[in-house]
């Protein structure tokens, strides 16, 4: 992924950037964990996939350059878990611990399953994700004005009054196709002529990527969606210029109660503001792995957990997408990403105290992005 690089290394150490946003959401300033740190970069993925080789490779010349902190942003996933002895993270990490390097993993993205955190090894401080409390809100507005809370971060303006038609997608279901699938909104499950310019309510039982399902709604010619989903509260997705939003199972029962009951039922969704001070917060986010380590119970992991949802950080200057953004953008490209802050500060404070093996003692932070 262009620029994961970028982005983890600025939240890792990026220095404090005054007047930062998300084309104008979350605006405030923007600084990495030990803005006054070093950092070396090791490139060990490619479009193929992590070599095994090459994670060691980097784990061998971060020791050689004598970092103090290594932060790994990848690992394997639950399905490819291997023993200690035969992972190269857990073996490249054992020997930067033998030399006095401490290894920050996250803990990964499989979440909230039980025993599918990665990066267990004993010797590997394991970073888990949390949410903050700042959340990404984008309202649906119905009947007489009647308002639900939803989270989202969308920039479309398709107006603040409730009068464009809303349906349940079940109720669009093709002929021949399954309800379930229907009411999900998965692909080639639903009737465009009943979609067509109107707002859809799509159920999220299996926790697809939500984005397959704004395609699909967009090609149908929907003109916004509500997806009912209760495990993501915290993490805004974003949709860009398309009117989507989130809302509560608990919510949904009071809007589809609404379109049942009426011949014309309307709607319409707000774009994102941001919500400060939100509480409760933080709590686990949905998708940070959870333990036990599926490969030794003894081993309780993740060790630790830090903001990991909808984190402002440095983006590369360029991407495919950046001609065709018509919004306005910050020069410095900053993007909202779902990654971790993989360093605790005052973990980092106590290294700088202890080991000041770099000029001036400041501590020299490796990245290793995938």
């Amino acid at each position: 992924m262009n620029g994961h690089g970028t982005h983890v290394a600025s939240t890792a150490a990026g220095i404090m950037v005054p007047g930062a946003s998300y084309h104008g959401l979350a605006s405030g300033t923007a600084k990495g964990g030990s803005p006054g740190s070093r950092i070396a970069v090791y490139r060990i993925c490619t479009p193929y996939g992590c070599a095994g080789s090459s994670i060691l490779a980097a784990f061998s010349d971060a020791i050689i350059d004598g970092v103090d902190i290594l932060s790994l942003s990848l690992g394997s996933p639950a399905s490819r878990f291997s023993d200690f002895k035969e992972d190269p993270i857990a073996i490249g990490a054992f020997h930067a611990v033998e030399n006095g390097i401490t290894v920050v993993c996250s803990a990964g993205n499989e979440g909230p399953s039980e025993k599918t955190v990665s990066n267990a090894a004993p010797w590997i401080l394991t970073v888990a994700a949390t949410t903050i409390d700042r959340r990404f809100k984008s309202n649906v507005v119905f009947d007489k004005n009647k308002v639900i809370k939803g989270e989202a971060i969308n920039f479309a303006n398709i107006g603040k009054s409730p009068v464009h038609p809303l349906i349940y997608a079940k109720s669009a279901k093709k002929a021949g196709a399954d309800e379930r699938d229907a009411r999900n909104c998965y692909q080639d499950s639903m009737d465009g002529k009943k979609i067509k310019g109107k707002i859809v309510i799509c159920d999220n039982d299996e926790d697809i990527n939500s984005y397959y399902k704004m395609n699909e709604l967009r090609t149908l010619g929907a003109i916004g969606a509500v997806l009912v989903d209760d495990k993501k509260r915290g993490d805004a997705s974003e949709f860009d210029e398309f009117p989507m939003t989130s809302i509560s199972s608990r919510d949904a029962v009071e809007i589809l109660a609404y379109l049942n009951s009426t011949k014309n039922p309307v709607a319409t969704i707000l774009p994102t503001t941001v919500v400060s001070q939100y509480k409760p917060a933080p709590t686990v986010s949905y998708f940070s792995s959870r333990g036990p380590s599926s490969i030794s119970r003894n081993i309780l992991k993740p060790d630790i957990a830090a903001p990991g949802s909808n984190i402002l950080a440095a983006w590369t200057a360029y991407n495919g997408d950046a001609a065709t953004d018509k919004r306005k953008t910050n020069p410095r490209n900053l993007k909202l990403c779902q990654e971790l802050l993989w360093h605790v500060r005052m973990f980092l404070d106590w290294r700088l105290r202890s080991n000041p093996v770099t000029p001036l003692g400041v501590p020299l932070l490796s990245s290793l992005p995938s």
